[in-house]
């Protein structure tokens, strides 16, 4: 069991969340016809995180005043 939560906190790392959050490009990817597109996930802003995480089981809001978490903190 151990070996298993040894392996997840290998996701509980700051550049695991930039790349979830949209913050990272993982590579490119070269088409036949010489398009170079970036592999990376969609930008989510904070409301889509909330969302996302309130979807998941973990409800979440979004302050629109101020005092929010940061993107990476939704993902964490």
């Amino acid at each position: 069991m151990d070996n298993i939560q040894d392996n997840f906190k290998l996701l509980c790392r700051k550049e695991i969340y930039a790349i979830l959050d949209g913050d990272t490009e993982c590579g490119k990817y070269t088409f036949e016809n010489g398009v170079v597109v970036e592999i990376k996930m969609p930008y989510l802003s904070g409301p889509n995180l909330c969302e996302i995480c309130t979807t998941f089981g973990l409800p979440m809001e979004y302050s629109w005043g101020g005092g929010n978490c940061s993107r990476w903190e939704y993902v964490e």
